[in-house]
């Protein structure tokens, strides 16, 4: 799957139970943690190390405070009755951007972790006028769980096509403390990075440019 697809898939899965192929976290990473980032505030177009020219562009809005996310033409986070938003925290030197998931379905108490979602991290940074973001690579997780390194579930599927199905999920367990240590590993992302670049708002398509602010 491309990285600006997968990326989509993602950021629009948010409000859905499902890792999309990628480690996902119980908790957000620390406790130095924030509502907004104002460097994310804007409108951008994603561009990924394989786009090799791909002509099927993907935008990005961040309204005002982070009140507000559409990518794709997709609006996120504003399901009635949940209170979830992304987190921006802050380990160290390190800004992650922590995206939040939510099941499918109403999970009680008693219910396995990985049925009540969790967090997908990106690492950022600034350059310039634009960000990059780092996703995690999700088989370091994978491997520090069947390593008993640190508590979670590992979900491996062969034999079946991964446009038909991920190939591996994995969900990491513990508290922020616990997910701070981890993002400090410097084998946990990817060294190329997917590129927020900033656009004017007449560069959206018509279907975005007419919901954000």
């Amino acid at each position: 799957m491309k990285a600006a697809a997968r990326f989509a898939l993602m950021l629009s899965c948010c409000s859905l139970l499902s890792a999309c192929g990628m480690a996902v976290f119980e908790s957000p990473p620390g406790q130095q943690l924030a509502g907004c980032d104002a460097r994310f505030v804007g409108h951008w177009r994603l561009v990924t190390p394989e786009d090799h020219g791909d002509t099927r562009l993907l935008y990005v809005s961040i309204g005002p405070e982070c009140s507000s996310y559409e990518v794709g033409g997709k609006k996120l986070y504003q399901a009635p009755g949940k209170q979830v938003s992304p987190v921006f925290a802050r380990v160290d030197d390190q800004s992650i951007l922590a995206l939040p998931l939510a099941s499918t379905q109403p999970a009680g108490e008693d219910a396995p972790r990985w049925e009540r979602g969790g967090y997908l991290y990106f690492a950022y940074r600034q350059q310039g006028d634009r960000l990059h973001l780092y996703p995690v690579l999700d088989k370091t997780v994978a491997r520090l769980i069947i390593d008993d390194a640190m508590p979670g579930r590992v979900n491996v599927v062969t034999g079946v096509p991964p446009e038909e199905y991920e190939p591996l999920s994995v969900f990491a367990i513990g508290a922020p403390e616990r997910m701070a240590d981890i993002v400090q590993r410097p084998d946990l992302f990817h060294k190329e990075p997917m590129t927020l670049v900033p656009v004017a708002a007449t560069e959206l398509p018509q279907s975005q440019a007419g919901g954000m602010p």
